[in-house]
């Protein structure tokens, strides 16, 4: 009687099963099959932009591989002026703000420090350290992070239990970085277990949410080249620029409400989490220092980059506007003189409030990016970089310190 009633289930089940398989498998637009960084590679190389409807946040190290692969096939080895490495904080950097320099953005979402050795030893290798190398900081950078998913959102928390990991496709370049730095490789280091990998990607890939959003890209091409500098977020349009940066939202399109509702919820998750003092004192901090000092023995001119964080955060968060965790890179930075832009601090840059500043907790729009670098225009100038002014608001801000 149990396997009649177990087989009559399955029976049910199986049509459901292979309608859902069939729109995820055709679909895919977390790219959880399908591999299409080769292809974005291509047309971005090609000076073109790369209209997506989802920004996955799997395989982003690939795509950065296969861009520079990309570069050296078509012989397109000239390094650019200035170079990014960064994550989703510093994707709004791009070539409109610094018009008289080539320019490229090298972030992928969730990016940490091992990455960024990564891409050192990536770029390196192929002799395309840039002249000027742009590194983004943040308050994720030095210590691993975890997926919480409350109240139908997703929010990555810290968590300080487990150590930083890297993807397969950057394992090589990663220790060959390792080694530039004259940093011991560590023999039980592994890259990330591709059974896990597999294992999330199947959890996902039979997710509801995720066919959802398949069946609402059925008949739409997942990436095409085009000529426009921003998608449209209502219609599910995503553009990744040919310089590397993009912008995930208009800022005519941010929902104010919505922003301050996630803003509080993220408040009470990592209230006493987001910004760790004592990441500096970690192994993670070292190599950042190591990185930093080895580019300049290199020839290379390092700046470090903050992204600054929605203001009612970090009110909530620093109620003293003091932050230890930048306190220490400021330190490090002037002892070797390295130019440091921007702060966790919103308000150093005269932004009191998110309204259609931010899109969520910690991401400023292209504009408050652009603020921030004409902020620091005499600092950049000293060191042979002239930024783009006409990005300036009309309503002055308060002066960089």
């Amino acid at each position: 009687m149990y396997k009649k009633v177990l087989g009559n289930t399955f029976l049910l089940l199986l049509p459901i099963l292979l309608i859902v398989s069939f729109v995820n498998i055709k679909v895919d637009s977390a790219f959880l099959l399908k591999d299409f960084n080769k292809e974005i590679a291509k047309i971005l190389v090609s000076g073109k932009n790369v209209e997506i409807k989802y920004l996955p946040n799997t395989n982003g190290d690939a795509l950065e591989v296969d861009i520079v692969n990309e570069q050296l096939k078509l012989k397109k080895n000239s390094p650019v002026d200035i170079l990014v490495f960064g994550s989703s904080r510093s994707a709004e950097i791009n070539s409109h703000i610094f018009p008289n320099n080539t320019f490229f953005n090298c972030n992928k979402t969730g990016a940490k420090m091992l990455d960024y050795i990564a891409y050192y030893g990536l770029y390196k290798r192929n002799k395309l350290l840039p002249k000027y190398l742009i590194i983004n900081f943040d308050f994720a950078t030095f210590h691993s992070s975890k997926l919480l998913n409350i109240d139908k959102r997703a929010f990555y928390v810290a968590d300080t239990t487990k150590p930083l990991s890297i993807e397969g496709s950057l394992f090589n370049d990663y220790k060959i970085g390792l080694s530039y730095l004259s940093i011991e490789i560590d023999s039980n280091l592994n890259a990330v277990d591709q059974s896990i990998l597999l294992s999330d990607n199947l959890i996902e890939f039979f997710n509801p949410s995720y066919y959802q959003l398949n069946l609402r890209y059925l008949n739409s091409k997942m990436l095409i080249a085009t000529e426009k500098d921003y998608g449209d977020y209502t219609k599910g349009e995503f553009v990744i620029r040919s310089d590397g940066s993009y912008s995930s939202i208009l800022q005519s399109q941010i929902d104010s409400n919505w922003v301050k509702m996630f803003a509080l919820k993220f408040i009470e998750i990592q209230k006493s989490t987001l910004i760790i003092a004592s990441d500096t004192s970690n192994i993670y901090f070292d190599y950042f220092k190591k990185l930093l000092i080895a580019l300049k023995k290199d020839g290379v001119i390092p700046i470090v980059y903050i992204s600054p964080i929605n203001p009612l955060v970090f009110d909530n968060i620093c109620p003293d506007m003091h932050v230890a965790l930048e306190d220490n890179i400021d330190s490090f930075c002037k002892e070797n003189l390295i130019l440091r832009v921007g702060s966790f601090n919103p308000h150093k840059y005269g932004y009191h409030t998110a309204a259609k500043l931010w899109r969520d907790a910690y991401h400023p729009v292209s504009s408050v990016v652009s603020n921030i670098f004409n902020s620091h225009r005499e600092q950049l100038k000293t060191i042979g970089i002239n930024v783009e002014q006409s990005s300036m608001p009309k309503t002055p801000v308060e002066k960089a310190f």
